[in-house]
Order: C-alpha cells, then sequence, then structure tokens
C-alpha cells in the first residue's frame, strides 16, 4: 500500500520532480569549470537559451527551426499552440561533439491523435542539422536512451522499462527497513526515497553503488519531491523548503545544500526563487532559476561534479540541458 501510494506520488510529481537529461559535454583539454562553462536550456517549444553560468546571464536565444534545415525539421509552433512538446530527450554523444533529440514534424497532432517523431543530430556548438530518422507515428514521443557504449536508441512505451527502485542489500549503513524509489543519479550515486509507514514526512538516502554505502539525509525542512535536486556528480543535494500542503506546496525561500554525509554545508534565504522554475544544477555550484524568459542564478560556494544527471521517468516537458565548453 505505501509503495503503490509512493508511486502515484512519484508520477503525479513528474513534471516537477523531473528535471530531464543533464548532458554535460566535456572537453578534455579543458579544466571541469570551463568544460560544463555554458548551459543550453532546449525548452519545449522548441527555444533553445544559453546561458554562460560564469557571468549568470543568458546570453543568447534561437529557436530550433533557425538550425534544423530547410524547410526546417523542427516545426515552430504557429501562434504559440503545439500539442506536447516540438523539442525532448536531448542526450550528447559520447564524443560531447553531437546532441540528439526527439522532435515532431509537425506541432499538432493529426485527426487520429498522432504525430510523426524523428530523431535529430545537431553538431556542438552550432547546433546545425546533420542528421535525420524516422521515430514512429505514435501518441507521444519515444524514449531516447544511451546505453555505457554511448549508442543511442529510440524507444517506444512499449519496449521501455525504466529501473524505479534500488537493492540496498549490503550497503553499509541500509538497516533494510525501508523501500525505495529512485528519484535522480548521477555518476556512482543515486538519490532515493525512502518508503516508510512510520511517517507522512518526505525521507530521503543517497546510495553509492562504487563503494556501497548507503546514507540517509537527516534534519530535512518541510519539502516535497518536486523541490529536492541532486547535483551533478551526485555529492550534493539541494533541497527547497516548502510552505503548504503536499498537492500545493511552493517554496518558501528556504534553500539548503547537504553533502553526501548528510551535513548541512551551505543555506540561503532567497525570496526571488519563491515565485520562479527551477531549471538546474549547474557544474560550478549554481542554482539556475527563471522566469518567463529571465533566469536568475544563486550561489552555495561549493563546486559540484560533472556527471550526467539522469532521472528513471524523463518528463517530456522539461527542458533538455546541455553543458558545453563554448
Amino acid at each position: 500500500m505505501v509503495i503503490a501510494t509512493l508511486m502515484r506520488r512519484l508520477s503525479a510529481l513528474a513534471c516537477g520532480v523531473l528535471t530531464g537529461w543533464l548532458a554535460v559535454a566535456c572537453s578534455p583539454t579543458r579544466d571541469a569549470s570551463e568544460a560544463t562553462r555554458y548551459l543550453y536550456v532546449v525548452n519545449c517549444d522548441a527555444r533553445v537559451d544559453k546561458l554562460d553560468t560564469h557571468a549568470r546571464k543568458k546570453v543568447d536565444t534561437f529557436h530550433l527551426s533557425e538550425r534544423s534545415g530547410s524547410p526546417p525539421a523542427v516545426p515552430s509552433a504557429p501562434d504559440g499552440k503545439m500539442d506536447g512538446c516540438l523539442a525532448q530527450r536531448v542526450l550528447v554523444d559520447s564524443a560531447a561533439r553531437q546532441v540528439r533529440l526527439v522532435a515532431p514534424k509537425e506541432a499538432r497532432l493529426d485527426s487520429a491523435g498522432l504525430q510523426e517523431f524523428q530523431l535529430l543530430t545537431l553538431s556542438l556548438p552550432d547546433w546545425k542539422l546533420m542528421d535525420v530518422r524516422p521515430a514512429g507515428k505514435l501518441p507521444e514521443a519515444p524514449q531516447l536512451q544511451q546505453d555505457a557504449a554511448g549508442d543511442m536508441r529510440v524507444l517506444r512505451d512499449s519496449e521501455w522499462t525504466p529501473v524505479m527502485q534500488m537493492d540496498l542489500g549490503g550497503y553499509k549503513g541500509y538497516d533494510g527497513a525501508t523501500g525505495n524509489l529512485i528519484v535522480a543519479s548521477s555518476g556512482s550515486v543515486s538519490l532515493l526515497s525512502l518508503l516508510s509507514a512510520k511517517s507522512d514526512r518526505l525521507a530521503l538516502g543517497l546510495a553509492d553503488q562504487r563503494t556501497r554505502a548507503f546514507t540517509q539525509l537527516a534534519d530535512l525542512p518541510p519539502t516535497t519531491l518536486r523541490h529536492v535536486h541532486l547535483a551533478p556528480g551526485g555529492g550534493f543535494v539541494l533541497i527547497e523548503a516548502t510552505e503548504g500542503t503536499d498537492t500545493s506546496a511552493k517554496r518558501s525561500g528556504a534553500l539548503r545544500l547537504y553533502d553526501a554525509s548528510s551535513k548541512l554545508v551551505a543555506e540561503v534565504a532567497d525570496e526571488r526563487v519563491r515565485g520562479m522554475t527551477f531549471v538546474a544544477l549547474t557544474p560550478n555550484g549554481m542554482a539556475a532559476y527563471r522566469s518567463g524568459s529571465e533566469y536568475y542564478f544563486v550561489s552555495f560556494g561549493h563546486t559540484f561534479g560533472n556527471a550526467a544527471v539522469t532521472t528513471p521517468i524523463p518528463d517530456p516537458a522539461s527542458p533538455g540541458l546541455v553543458f558545453t565548453a563554448q
């Protein structure tokens, strides 16, 4: 009963919880800070915002229809009207030279409620179209999956089985008393929502597959799954304290950063984030928020890692994230 209830909560909160696929394009000749300086935010309407995370500002905006050939492989949304997302499932290849995404050929569903989807390959950092492949005529976008070798596959829902839980048997620090749901993973670390009948309050833990260690985060403020975020590299967790009930909880403006040992390492009170949308945690230690087309950055005084942040159920409405050196 508890697992079923929490599964429904995770599904219902997916739009807020899942931050999309964090793709890190790293150059071996640059230090980590420079290799991930720029963040491209690929929005649902196929608008791409380029952010300079060092300067803490947006430096460019373009639409993928401008970069995807003639006629454009990515449609524009006439009068802002569209069904679903025009750009989603964004991933960078293993060589960090190309970005791949799923896009429909048209902005609207046909009379049967279907869209014809395509797998697009674009070059980095200029975002020019390199390849277009059919991805099926479907009622919703297929999944885009990258394996350990860096190869990418397009999977229909019937072919896709996300891993939602971790087997923590044998993990140091785990008492075996609770089940779990995977919220996000980065590197060898997974952020888990812990399932317990003892309390309705959200419980979180970090499990490291490399060290086989489990740590439950302690003394957390009131929050919900949509307001917890794993940092790139898995070494930190940002908790956005909330006010109100679970279904209508909003940010209070209090932000707390915990390290992998559950130590509170930074606390920020910022009223501006209350009405903004969370975008991403950046490798250089920022939280990026936005309101409309404007972005806002909060610094925590810590540097995160560069490993990709992934989620078991990518939200189709959340932006795609691509970090690059240029």
